[in-house]
This record gives structure tokens, sequence and C-alpha cells, in this order.
């Protein structure tokens, strides 16, 4: 198995994979501890979060059209000239500008969660470190 590290060496695409993959555990580490106030539902809108970044990367790597967002972020990968830190933020960019908002409104109407509630999520204390 590569490490996380190790992903970023073989692709840019593997720079965000690595990185998304230490944040995944950091909130499944949340969820398990209780630092969310409703862990079933942090639960649900991170596996929809998840999989919005995951089934776009499965399109590209298919030769399938992910959307346009995506699309430019993945394409970028092949080249070098952008640095480590450019790539993470291209694909930071594209997950929570797209991604987050639709599985934010995913999540609420699959639990009935009140907007307010969902909103609420901004004045979220610190995360723990």
């Amino acid at each position: 198995m590569t490490s996380s590290t190790g992903l970023c060496t073989l692709s840019r695409l593997g720079c965000f994979a690595a990185l998304y993959r230490q944040v995944t555990v950091a909130v499944k580490h949340g969820i398990e501890t209780g630092f969310f106030a409703d862990p079933a539902r942090m639960e649900r809108l991170d596996v929809i979060f998840a999989r919005r970044y995951l089934d776009a990367l499965a399109q590209w790597r298919a030769q399938a059209e992910p959307s346009g967002c995506w699309a430019f972020a993945f394409a970028r990968a092949a080249s070098r000239r952008p640095t480590v830190l450019q790539h993470l933020l291209l694909g930071m960019k594209r997950h929570i500008n797209l991604d987050l908002g639709i599985a934010a409104a995913q999540t609420r109407r699959a639990t009935n969660c009140p907007r307010s509630t969902m909103t609420s999520v901004a004045s979220t204390p610190s995360w723990p470190t």
C-alpha cells in the first residue's frame, strides 16, 4: 500500500487525495468522539461530500466527463508546473465551492434538518488540535 505522502509523488492527483484522506480521518475521529452535535447527520454529510469527489475522480479516470470545475483541476494534475500547494488549493476550491453546498443540501433534505441548523455549522467551536 502506498503511504499518503507517497501518493503525491506518483501523481499530482494524489496530492489532493492524500490531504483529503487525512481530513476524512480527522472528521471520523470527531464523529466517534462526540465533537459534532449530531454525529449521524455529520457522518451522512461526510459520506455524501466524499462521494462527490470520488465520483468525479472515477469519471476522470474512466475518461468520462466530470463537472467542468473538476475536469479543469484534474487536467492541471498532468502538469508539474503549478506547485503542490497550488494543486491542493485547486482541489480544495472545487470540493468546497461546488461539492460542499450540494452535499449540505442533500443532507438537510435526507435528515429533515432545519436550514438554520445546517447554517449554524459556521459557528461551531474550533476543531480540536
